[in-house]
């Protein structure tokens, strides 16, 4: 039986074929039965499975790069303080994705995963310069965070507006994902 379907989600392919395959169970002999397959039944349930794995892998990430954080500043504090900012752009996007969206998919933790590679980068290199700074020129914590800004800031909120204007140019693509 070969069944066509309109544009759906991931989502709802996977409890389509789910409810196909119970009332299929339900009301056919047992020699009947079969499991739905295709391209479009075997790339919702992979893009469902590996986007639930990279959003984990993210947050193990995350924790790992802490700890990474934490040996090379060599400061539990200033390494505790990186997770703020490594964090929660992360939860925010993924968050803002599922109301605005409605599922994770595939596309949304590759973006997470890209973002997060980047929100690190940052992180580093202004945690870097901050604590240089504090140790080599022996000056306040706000003149570090000033100056720290000055130096770091353009390239931060550079890299910043091109990764959202990349991804922004996908919403104009027919590509459904």
């Amino acid at each position: 039986l070969t069944v066509t379907v309109k544009d759906v989600s991931s989502q709802q392919m996977n409890a389509f074929t789910a409810r196909s395959e119970t009332w299929l169970r339900t009301n056919a002999p047992k020699p009947m039965w079969a499991e739905a397959t295709g391209p479009v039944v075997i790339f919702s349930q992979l893009g469902d499975r590996n986007a639930k794995s990279m959003v984990q892998g993210d947050f193990v990430s995350l924790a790992l790069i802490s700890l990474c954080m934490i040996i090379v500043l060599r400061s539990f504090r200033l390494g505790m303080l990186s997770v703020l900012p490594n964090v929660i752009p992360i939860v925010v996007g993924y968050g803002l994705w599922r109301i605005f969206v409605g599922q994770m998919n595939i596309v949304a933790s590759v973006a997470g995963s890209i973002s997060l590679g980047i929100i690190v980068d940052d992180t580093i290199h202004f945690l870097t310069k901050y604590q240089a700074l504090l140790r080599t020129k022996r000056i306040t914590p706000e003149d570090a965070m000033r100056q720290t800004l000055a130096h770091i800031g353009p390239a931060m909120l550079g890299t910043s507006a091109i990764l959202v204007l990349g991804f922004g140019v996908l919403t104009f693509s027919s590509f459904q994902m």
